[in-house]
């Protein structure tokens, strides 16, 4: 998921995170794992997510972190 950075902080990405988080809940999904750039994991703290290791590093410049949120 990502939203043009005109738009952050508008709010766009947390309803698009709320509504993905709930229809994996609806099809019986326990946690949620992803890979999120380095600079936006604070995003994904404040939505209840924790880094658990590195991630892959996209074109060789783009740093990832991989995060987990249970949805129990």
């Amino acid at each position: 998921m990502a939203v043009d950075q005109s738009a952050h902080g508008s709010g766009y990405g947390s309803r698009i995170l709320r509504g993905l988080e709930a229809e994996a809940a609806r099809r019986g999904a326990q946690k949620i794992v992803l890979n999120a750039r380095d600079n936006v994991t604070e995003f994904y703290r404040r939505h209840g997510y924790a880094v658990i290791g590195e991630a892959e590093t996209l074109f060789g410049v783009i740093r990832h972190v991989r995060m987990v949120k249970s949805l129990l």
